[in-house]
């Protein structure tokens, strides 16, 4: 169960922005307007069964996996009136306040059903392909009503409907894809995969009771292909080095966009293109034995350049514009120093800006409509330190995570907990302690 309260503006005003809204008070200091509750239930159960076998074609060892997966979800969503008061109170006042918009009461019915199937063919020593196909069965739904309230130009309610909103999307495909391996030398794996990729529209896309966040009746899945290709290699087993190039295809992207009234629409904007490039090189810098216990010095770099863009849409302002949500730079890099039964790890993690909508909109000034929805999410470095000491029969770590105490944030919330900015955690401190039997 999710239970979620907060002031959301007046429901009434359209285009209002609830991050600059004003929380009215009268003259006794008493606020005007209800906060909004949604309280959901989560109910979800699912099933996987895999079967493998071993065998060999023509003295070649092969592998065949295949397995089914069922899942079964039926969750629900009741909107409504809060109280007038600021603390966590999660009962509806809808016979206080009958008039107020954002009422709803829906049911998310949903299945999922797949079959899938890999075999591993080694053509040689050095060279294998492994095939593989996935089959999906979608059936998302769903059931409810929401009020459809009118309000005159004062402000004043003049109609009160409540209308029955029943959906259901249900479809079949096949989705494929191949992996080869080559092993040109010892120690080292060139790859390469390519599969088609697939992600369906969820309860979440299809309802939602917000009088500035509209959704398309037409949207539909995303579709596309992801590929990368690498090599991978051990240096006189002490360095790993991996250099990989992916490439990401989604047609149908399923994001939000502003329209001229400033309401937040979440539909299929158009075909996305992403792609980059990514090396990792964990090393081990030093090793010695002192005084019967050994000293070691690793360092590892992670680091990715990710472009993207959007090559195709009918949408206003996108076409050409950067995906949401991708930053160029994603890198991580750390250092870790172990003596016997100790260790010290210290790591770091660097992410570039990044556009928050398909608009690449920049930051808009305060008071806006807009303010706090759309913009820049800036970028941010954030530094972890852990310390732990394994011996025999128990574990104890300790560790500080935001060292430096980086204030940040990584995303912008439509919806609950916002709309607006969503701070990340402060710096922190952990102790845990683990016994082995």
């Amino acid at each position: 169960m999710r239970n979620s309260v907060g002031f959301r503006g007046n429901p009434s005003v359209l285009n209002q922005n609830p991050v600059t809204a004003l929380d009215e008070q009268d003259q006794d200091g008493n606020y005007i307007l209800p906060r909004d509750l949604i309280k959901g239930t989560f109910k979800n159960y699912g099933a996987e069964f895999r079967w493998i076998t071993k065998y060999q074609i023509k003295e070649q060892n092969a592998v065949f996996l295949t397995g089914l997966k069922w899942y079964d979800a039926r969750n629900t969503s009741l909107q409504g009136p809060g109280s007038l008061g600021e603390d966590a109170d999660f009962n509806f006042y809808t016979d206080d306040f009958p008039d107020y918009s954002n009422q709803s009461d829906f049911i998310f019915p949903n299945k999922n059903l797949a079959w899938f199937a890999e075999h591993i063919f080694n053509i040689n020593a050095q060279l294998s392909i492994t095939p593989g196909l996935r089959w999906e069965y979608l059936d998302t739904k769903s059931e409810g009503k929401y009020n459809e309230v009118i309000f005159d130009i004062a402000g004043n309610p003049i109609a009160n409907n409540s209308l029955q909103d029943n959906r259901q999307l249900k479809r079949n495909f096949l989705l494929a894809g191949v992996g080869i391996n080559y092993i040109p030398l010892e120690n080292t794996v060139a790859y390469l995969n390519v599969s088609q990729n697939y992600r369906s529209v969820t309860f979440s896309d299809i309802r939602v009771v917000n009088p500035s966040f509209i959704i398309d009746e037409n949207i539909s899945d995303e579709t596309g292909f992801t590929g990368d290709i690498g090599i991978r290699s051990t240096i006189k087993n002490s360095v790993l080095v991996e250099l990989n190039g992916f490439g990401i295809l989604y047609d149908n992207r399923i994001g939000i966009i502003l329209d001229n009234r400033a309401n937040r629409v979440r539909k299929n904007i158009g075909t996305a293109l992403i792609y980059g490039v990514e090396n990792l090189v964990d090393a081990q810098l030093y090793q010695q034995k002192i005084r019967k216990f050994n000293f070691l010095i690793n360092a590892f770099y992670n680091i990715a350049l990710t472009t993207s863009s959007y090559i195709d849409s009918e949408e206003q302002n996108v076409s050409g514009n950067e995906v949401e949500f991708v930053p160029l730079i994603n890198l991580k890099s750390g250092l870790k120093l172990a003596y016997g039964k100790a260790s010290l790890n210290y790591q770091i993690s660097y992410l570039s800006e990044q556009f928050s909508d398909a608009q690449n909109s920049p930051t808009p000034i305060f008071g806006d409509i807009k303010s706090g929805i759309i913009g820049l999410i800036p970028s941010y470095a954030v530094s972890d330190l852990t310390l732990a000491w394994k011996p025999s029969k128990f574990e104890l770590e300790a560790g500080i995570n935001n060292l430096f105490d980086q204030q940040y944030y990584t995303r912008r919330a439509t919806g609950y907990p916002g709309p607006g900015i969503i701070p990340s955690d402060g710096r922190s401190f952990f102790l845990s302690l683990g016994l082995q039997f």
